[in-house]
């Protein structure tokens, strides 16, 4: 519940682990949630492409729990 992983099309200079990165963006269909970000590990994808692991800090308590809704609808999907 307090990050993820995401795609880069290829790999950001200074974008390594520890960095923080601030005014970030968690998109998922029309769901937008402000956090901040923490670098946990990016690791060579398939191509150019890479994968980047973060820890998210809401940025606000509304942020926060717009986040636990959002795993607990992903929780709930059917899986196939």
């Amino acid at each position: 519940m307090n990050g993820g992983s995401f795609e880069l099309p290829a790999r950001i200079s200074g974008l390594e682990p520890g960095a923080a990165c601030s005014a970030g963006r968690v998109c998922v269909g029309d769901i937008e949630i402000k956090v901040n970000l923490q670098i946990r590990h990016v690791t060579r994808g398939v191509g150019t492409s890479y994968e980047c692991g973060a820890r998210f800090f809401p940025t606000s308590d509304e942020d926060r729990n717009e986040i636990a809704a959002l795993v607990s609808r992903l929780y709930s999907m059917p899986t196939t």
